[in-house]
């Protein structure tokens, strides 16, 4: 029973974070704000740290964290998926790499103008979250 709870859990916080993603890209971010700061906190329960799940929606919360200007928290955010990423899969690996050079992008944009408007540019980046471990 244990088992079936923490997978219904687990499906319910993939479909919030799907569910935050076509927020995200329908310029709804603080509709995707709701959505994927739940499913973070879900999958963090659930998931081990580093998951691609997990990260993916982290990754998608940041971006919409930046969309309303919650630039500090966004930088937060990343830093706590380095280090997740270092831990898992050590200072060299590509992953904990490309999260530094996004960290380091935003502390850079803080001197610059916020632009006029934003909208999500997600390219078609977004794959599909698995629910499994």
């Amino acid at each position: 029973a244990r088992f079936s709870c923490q997978s219904a859990t687990l499906n319910l916080a993939v479909a919030r974070a799907n569910m935050g993603f076509l927020a995200l890209i329908s310029q709804h971010p603080e509709v995707a704000i709701d959505a994927l700061e739940y499913a973070v906190h879900n999958q963090q329960l659930l998931l081990r740290d580093a998951h691609p799940s997990l990260i993916a929606t982290m990754d998608h919360l940041v971006v919409a964290q930046i969309f309303v200007g919650q630039r500090d928290k966004a930088i937060r955010l990343l830093r706590r998926m380095y280090h997740m990423q270092i831990e898992a899969f050590g200072p060299t690996d590509s992953r904990p790499l490309e999260t530094h050079k996004k960290i380091l992008t935003l502390e850079e944009s803080e001197t610059l103008p916020a632009p006029e408007t934003a909208t999500p540019n997600t390219g078609g980046e977004h794959r599909r979250q698995s629910s499994s471990k």
